[in-house]
Parts: C-alpha cells; sequence; structure tokens
C-alpha cells in the first residue's frame, strides 16, 4: 500500500511538472508570438527588383496610427538625431535628446511632403541590421515583405546596380510607412523615354510623314543631297513616383546619337528644358562629343569615322536658376535640337528599291534617387529612330520621232522654283549628284561618254527632294531644236510598319505612267526651200550652150578652109 502511494505521489508530481512545462511552453510561446506579423505588398515592381524594410519606430498600431512610440529595432537613434538635428529647415526643434515620441510628433502626417523625403533619408543613413528582405512571386507577379512588430518602416530597394544596370528601369526612393496590417505600396512607372524626329521642310509637295507635328517633324521626311536639316531629341521625365527634385545627387542625361553612313553631323542648336509652364528654359552646360569623349568637329561625316556622338547634360539640376521659375517637382522634357544632312554616300530610293537612311538615338539617365553624387548609376532607354529618304530620276535624250536615237550633247538646267541647282557628277554612279557647294548648274546627255558612233542620251540625277522641278534646255544637240521645259514632280507617301516604306510617283508634265526613268525628246531641225535658184541655173545652162555653139562654128570653119 506504501508502495502503491508513493507510486502514485510520483505519477502526481510528474503530471504537474508535465502540465507546468506546457504551461510554461505556451507562455513562451505566447511571448514569442507578441509581435504579430504584417506583409508589405509592392506593388507594380519590376521582375527582379529586391527591397528590404527595417523598422524605425516600433508602437501600438490602431486604424494607421502608432501610439506609444519608441525607438524600433533597426536603427541608430544616435546617428538619426544628430542628422535631424543639423537639418533645421525640417527639423528645428530636435535636440540630440529627443525621444522616438518627441520626433515623431514632429513629423505631422502629410504624404510626399519635404518633411518626410528628408526624415527618409537620414533614416536610410541610420539604419542597422539586416532588417526583412522582399520574396518575389512570380505565379502572381507580386512581391511582399513579412515584418515582425508594428511601427514606421522604412522601405529600400537594395537590387544590385549589376542586375539592373541594363534596363529600362529606375531605382525607387525611399518609402517610409506606418506598418500594422496588411500594407500596399503602389509603385509607378518613372521610367523616362527619348523620341526622334525629323524636320521635313516641303510638306506641300508631299504626302506628310506619319504623327507630323506643327513644325514639320514627325518619324520620316526627305531632303536632297547637302542641304541642311534638324533632328529633334526629346527625353520625357515623369514625376509620378520620383522627380527629379528628389535626387539626393547630381541628374545626369545623355543623348547617344548613332548616325547612318549617308549622314553628316553639322553641330547642336539648343538644349532646352521645361516642366510645361511658361517658356523652355535653355540648357548651358552640356557637352558635345564622341563616344569615346573625344572632341567632335563640324561637319562630321559617319561615312568618315562610323560616327556614334552624345549630348551630356552632367546635372539636369541646374538649369534652375532663382529666376527662370522651372520646378523640377514637375515632370521634365528637353530637346536638344541639331542639324545634319546627306552626303555622297546616302541611300538613293527608288520606285523599285525604296532605301532609307536612319538614325537612332538612346537615352542614359541617372535612375536612383537614392545616390549621391555625380548622377550614377544609370539606366538606359531603348532606342528610337527617324528615317530620310533621298530619290533619283533617270533622264535619256532621245530624238523625239526615232526614240531608238539617243542624242548627246544637249544641256540643261533643273530647277526648283526659279532657283537652278548645282551638280556634281559622280563618276561612279554615272550621274550628276545634288551638290550646294557646286557651282555648276548645267546638265549634259551623254556626259562621259566617249563612244560618239553610239550616243548614250543618258543623264541622270541623284540626291532629290519631293517636290516640283522645271527641266530646261538651254542647249539643244546639233540639227535639233530646243524643247519646251518640262515639269517634273516627284510625290512621296511616307508609311511606318514594321520597316519604313515610301510609295512613290513620278510625273512629266501630267503624265504619271511610268517610273522614275524618262525619254526628253527633241525635234530635228527643218530644211528649208531658198528663192531665186532657178533664174541663175538657166543663165548657166544658156551660156553652156551658148559657148558649146562657138566652139562647134570655130571647127567648122578651120575644115572649110
Amino acid at each position: 500500500m506504501k508502495l502503491f502511494k508513493k507510486l502514485l505521489s510520483y505519477i502526481i508530481a510528474f503530471t504537474m511538472v508535465l502540465s507546468l512545462a506546457t504551461l510554461l511552453g505556451g507562455n513562451v510561446h505566447a511571448a514569442d508570438t507578441a509581435q504579430p506579423q504584417h506583409v508589405i505588398t509592392i506593388n507594380n515592381a519590376p521582375s527582379g527588383r529586391k527591397y528590404k524594410a527595417y523598422q524605425i519606430f516600433k508602437g501600438d498600431y490602431s486604424k494607421g496610427t502608432l501610439s506609444n512610440i519608441e525607438w524600433g529595432d533597426n536603427v541608430d537613434s544616435t546617428t538619426l538625431l544628430l542628422k535631424l538635428k543639423g537639418d533645421t529647415d525640417n527639423f528645428s526643434d530636435i535636440t540630440d535628446k529627443s525621444s522616438a515620441k518627441e520626433v515623431a510628433e514632429k513629423m505631422g502626417s502629410g504624404k510626399d511632403t519635404a518633411q518626410a523625403k528628408a526624415f527618409a533619408k537620414y533614416a536610410a543613413a541610420s539604419k542597422t541590421g539586416d532588417g526583412f528582405e522582399s520574396t518575389e512571386n512570380t505565379k502572381t507577379k507580386t512581391t511582399t515583405i513579412t515584418v515582425t512588430g508594428s511601427g514606421y518602416y522604412l522601405v529600400e530597394d537594395t537590387t544590385a546596380e549589376s542586375d539592373q544596370s541594363s534596363k529600362n528601369e529606375s531605382y525607387t526612393r525611399y518609402i517610409v510607412k506606418v506598418v500594422g496590417e496588411a500594407t500596399q505600396i503602389n509603385l509607378k512607372s518613372d521610367v523616362p523615354t527619348v523620341s526622334k524626329t525629323v524636320q521635313d521642310d516641303d510638306t506641300n509637295e508631299k504626302t506628310a510623314s506619319p504623327a507630323q507635328d506643327s513644325e514639320k517633324y514627325g518619324k520620316t521626311a526627305d531632303h536632297s543631297i547637302g542641304k541642311d536639316f534638324n533632328y529633334k531629341l526629346v527625353a520625357t521625365i515623369p514625376n509620378t513616383n520620383t522627380s527629379v527634385n528628389d535626387y539626393q545627387g547630381a541628374y545626369k542625361l545623355v543623348f547617344h546619337d548613332t548616325m547612318s553612313k549617308g549622314l553628316t553631323y553639322k553641330g547642336v542648336t539648343s538644349v532646352e528644358v521645361s516642366d510645361g509652364d511658361g517658356d523652355p528654359v535653355s540648357v548651358t552646360d552640356y557637352t558635345v562629343t564622341k563616344e569615346d569623349d573625344t572632341t567632335l568637329e563640324n561637319p562630321t561625316k559617319a561615312s568618315e569615322s562610323g560616327l556614334t556622338w552624345k549630348v551630356t547634360v552632367a546635372n539636369l539640376k541646374a538649369a534652375k536658376t532663382a529666376t527662370n521659375g522651372l520646378d523640377l517637382t514637375k515632370a521634365l522634357t528637353v530637346t536638344v535640337i541639331y542639324k545634319a544632312a546627306l552626303n555622297e554616300d546616302a541611300k538613293i530610293a527608288t520606285p523599285a528599291d525604296r532605301q532609307h537612311n536612319d538614325n537612332k538615338v538612346q537615352l542614359e539617365y541617372s535612375n536612383n534617387p537614392n545616390a549621391e553624387g555625380e548622377g550614377t548609376p544609370t539606366g538606359k532607354t531603348k532606342e528610337d529612330t527617324a528615317y530620310v529618304f533621298t530619290y533619283e530620276l533617270d533622264n535619256t535624250k532621245v530624238d523625239s520621232v526615232d526614240q531608238k536615237t539617243k542624242l548627246d550633247g544637249a544641256e540643261f538646267e533643273l530647277k526648283k522654283g526659279n532657283t537652278a541647282l548645282t551638280f556634281t557628277f559622280d563618276s561612279v554612279k554615272g550621274a550628276y549628284r545634288v551638290d550646294p557647294s557646286s557651282n555648276a548648274t548645267t546638265l549634259v546627255s551623254g556626259h562621259g561618254n566617249t563612244n560618239t558612233n553610239n550616243p548614250t542620251g543618258i543623264f541622270n540625277m541623284i540626291g532629290l527632294d519631293a517636290g516640283v522641278y522645271t527641266l530646261h534646255e538651254t542647249k539643244a544637240p546639233d540639227g535639233y531644236n530646243k524643247m519646251e521645259d518640262v515639269t517634273i514632280t516627284i510625290e512621296a507617301k511616307h508609311s511606318l510598319g514594321t520597316t519604313p516604306d515610301v510609295e512613290l510617283t513620278f510625273k512629266k508634265n501630267k503624265d504619271d505612267n511610268h517610273g522614275n526613268a524618262f525619254t526628253i525628246g527633241n525635234a530635228k531641225g527643218s530644211i528649208l526651200p531658198s528663192t531665186g535658184g532657178m533664174g541663175t541655173t538657166l543663165l548657166y545652162v544658156a551660156g553652156g550652150i551658148l559657148v558649146a555653139c562657138a566652139a562647134a562654128y570655130v571647127v567648122l570653119n578651120k575644115k572649110r578652109a
């Protein structure tokens, strides 16, 4: 009986120990979970981006409000207070003895205030520990951060530069957020874009290119060789999530321009920035260099140097002055205008081979608003391209009756309006090339032909703009009359699909039933009759008869004698 009682007492004691352990274990578990976990969902985060959250304040959460605020687990409060104290514009009442509660009371409740942005900057410089890392769900395309404990959190974009430098993305600026329940952060696209357009001149002489603006800039144009025209580069910098003003360091822009070999660079004429209100502001602090940072001299042919060049604005923020009214918190556009010209290497468009001369731009831009210094790191946009066409006109001088007979030696001028175009003969292409630097206006049929027994009659022209021309003959071939002036019209209808294209129509006077090859006819001169010729002939005949008769009389008289 005594043994039974002793065993029973052991069992009871053991049971009590187990119960106590369970109770204690439950209490320990309860203590472990006293700090609830909350999920921060980052919406619209690009794939592959990484974030961390750091607790700056902690406290009791209720309906978006923190109370009983203390310093968080991921902040060096001493460092933070020193930085806040030094910013008298935003935190004039902060001392190095201020409590977390006192600092929080100075923060106010405004969204995206200058004070909130400044606090986020100082908090990032004072953060400690590893923070809470984000995870990406590729199936649901969401990025989340699970944090422990309610509080005021700093969210930082921690994506490595090597993971995103080639992407069309920007770093997210520091975000501060009260977290005490499931929390949403909505990122908006704030990536710059760039566009390139080319200016046309004679839109009344052709069908306008797609999306041409009031200044005749569009994605396509046509020009004659050697004539200067403008390109326009436009960088658009949004402010949906981060403005230029939010960047702690310099805001850098670089326009990278790539020209095809048929183009010659003629120089940048202006760089301007606009916030959409008032007049654009001139940007004076920019450089123009080749891609290797060597000097770019005007003019430079792409065919000579494989030209790629750039316009660098080292710090767009420097364009703002106390008097020009530029607002860097707004969306901005930066516009570069530069001149170029087609050269002798330009590709020529014909109805059978509609070639074009392209020109590309890519924008490099500062993409980390949290970085200090000279505007790095940077991201790059996709390239944008504009296209220029120029045309060929093939002519053959012939006998207007027998068109198989081709005529050398006729001389012409080609006029646009009242002005005769100037040309250089291109012996390689066997054609006259438009050349504004030349003084020669004369076109000669059969130029360069040495076989005079088989005249060719050809005088082709390359590098022509769309428009209306007059072909005026200044000298006809020997034995032929000058022709009447011929009106030649080149019409071009541009289109953009997967590749740019042009529909060409060539008219000789009102005839458009042919391509770009014309026959130009001349009529022979007339052999006209003369007057008074018959009387002279009769006189000669009569005189001859008289002489013959006289000779016969002399002969007969000698025989009689």
